[in-house]
C-alpha cells in the first residue's frame, strides 16, 4: 500500500507517508493489506531497523550484568549483612535485552496507533505491546541441517536466551524448516507476546540467494499470516471472555439495587457483542476451512524441535489447526455459559424493576385519588 518514514525521500517509488515521531532506530516501514477471512482484513507493518539498532542490540548482549540481590535487613551490617541472589546474571541480561526490544516496539506502536484503529489496538490485556509481531533475527555461521543445528544449540542456547529464546522455549515451542527456526509465544513468556523467527545463514553463503533472502522470508510470512492472525484473535478473545466471565460472576454475587440496572444493561451489551463476534468468526471459519488448510500447507515442512517423545517432530500445521479448533470450542462453551447466565439474571432484574414500578404507580394512583377526593370535599 505504501511506505512510512521519519523523513521524506525523493527516491521513493511507492506512496510515502511521513511520521516524524517514529523512533530513530526505524529506517522505514512498508505497509501491506491482507484479506484473512470473508470479513476480516489485516494491515501489516514491515519495520526495517537501522544498523545502529543492530549494534545497540549486540552491545546489550555482551554487557556485563549482575544478578538481583536481596538483603535481609535495611542496613547490611554485622550479622544483618546476609543476602541472597534472586536470579542469575543470564536472566538479568535477558531482561535487559528483551526489555529494550519491548520498549522499542512500544515506541513504534505509539507512533502508529495515533493514526490507525483496529481490533488488536482495542482488545488488549496486560502490559505487553498491543500489536502482535514477528521479531526476525539473522544468525550467521550457524549450521542449517538438523543435526548440526542441534549441536550448535547445545553451545549457543545461552546466547539465544538473551533474546527470549531460552532452551526451554526452543524445545517446547520451537519449529524448524530448512534455514528457518520459528518459536511460538508460550504462556511462560506472555510479556514478550511475539513470534520469534531466526534466519540461519551457514558458512557457505550464496551471494545471489543472500540478496533475495528477505523476499523469500516475507513471502513465507505472508502465507502464514492468516493462521497466526486467527490464532492471535482467539487468544485476545479468550482473554476478553475470561474478563467478562469474572465481571458477570461478580455482578451475580452483588445485592440487586434499582440503580444498577443500567450497569447490567451495559454489561449485557458487551457480552452479546463478544458472543456475536465469536459466532461470526466460527461461521466464517467453517466456510473458509478448506482455504485455511491450503494456507497451512507451508507449515507441513516445519517440525517441532523438542518436547516429549510423542510430540517431538510434530508438524507445525497439525499444532496450529488442532489448537484453533480446541480453543474455539473452549471459548464458545464459556461464552455460551456467561451469556445464558446473565440473560437469565437480566430477565429477573427486568421483572423486579417492572414490579417495583407497578407498585410505585399503585401508590401514586391511590395518593392522587385521595388528594382528589379531599379537594372535592
Amino acid at each position: 500500500m505504501g511506505h512510512l518514514a521519519r523523513k521524506r525521500s525523493s527516491f521513493a517509488a511507492v506512496p510515502q507517508g511521513i511520521l516524524p515521531d517514529l523512533p530513530t532506530e526505524v529506517e522505514g516501514i512498508t505497509v501491506h493489506l491482507h484479506k484473512i477471512l470473508s470479513s476480516g482484513f489485516a494491515l501489516t507493518f514491515d519495520v526495517k531497523l537501522t544498523d545502529s539498532a543492530a549494534e545497540r542490540l549486540r552491545a546489550l548482549q555482551v554487557q556485563d550484568c549482575l544478578p538481583k540481590i536481596r538483603f535481609r535487613h535495611w542496613i547490611p551490617w554485622g550479622e544483618g549483612a546476609g543476602s541472597h541472589s534472586e536470579s542469575t546474571a543470564e536472566s538479568a541480561r535477558q531482561e535487559l535485552v528483551v526489555g529494550w526490544l519491548l520498549e522499542l516496539r512500544r515506541r513504534i506502536e505509539a507512533a502508529l496507533l495515533r493514526r490507525i484503529f483496529g481490533y488488536f489496538s482495542v482488545e488488549h490485556h496486560g502490559s505487553s505491546p498491543c500489536l502482535p509481531a514477528f521479531e526476525i533475527f539473522s544468525l550467521r555461521r550457524v549450521p542449517t541441517d538438523d543435526k548440526g543445528f542441534s549441536q550448535w544449540l547445545n553451545l549457543g542456547s545461552g546466547w539465544l536466551g538473551t533474546l527470549g529464546a531460552t532452551r526451554v522455549m526452543v524445545d517446547w515451542y520451537g519449529f524448524k524448516c530448512d534455514d528457518l527456526v520459528l518459536i511460538l509465544p508460550g504462556q511462560i513468556d506472555a510479556k514478550i507476546a511475539a513470534y520469534r523467527v531466526f534466519s540461519l545463514i551457514g558458512t557457505a553463503v550464496d551471494q545471489q540467494a543472500e540478496q533475495h533472502r528477505h523476499l523469500v522470508l516475507q513471502e513465507k510470512l505472508d502465507r502464514a499470516l492468516a493462521v497466526f492472525v486467527v490464532t492471535e484473535f482467539l487468544d485476545r478473545t479468550q482473554e476478553t471472555v475470561e474478563e467478562l466471565r469474572k465481571e458477570v460472576y461478580e455482578r451475580l454475587k452483588e445485592k440487586p439495587r434499582p440503580g444498577r440496572l443500567r450497569r447490567d444493561l451495559k454489561l449485557n451489551q458487551k457480552v452479546e457483542r463478544a458472543s456475536l463476534l465469536l459466532s461470526r468468526f466460527k461461521m466464517e471459519m467453517e466456510q473458509e476451512e478448506e482455504w485455511l488448510k491450503r494456507y497451512l500447507l507451508w507449515a507441513t515442512t516445519f517440525h517441532r524441535l523438542g518436547g516429549t517423545a510423542k510430540s517431538k517432530g510434530q508438524q507445525l500445521s497439525e499444532v496450529l489447526l488442532n489448537g484453533i479448533r480446541a480453543q474455539t470450542h473452549v471459548i464458545r462453551n464459556h461464552q455460551r455459559l456467561i451469556s445464558e447466565l446473565f440473560a437469565s439474571h437480566l430477565s429477573w432484574r427486568n421483572l423486579d424493576a417492572n414490579y417495583r414500578l407497578q407498585r410505585q404507580m399503585l401508590v401514586w394512583t391511590v395518593a392522587v385519588s385521595l388528594a382528589t377526593l379531599a379537594a372535592n370535599n
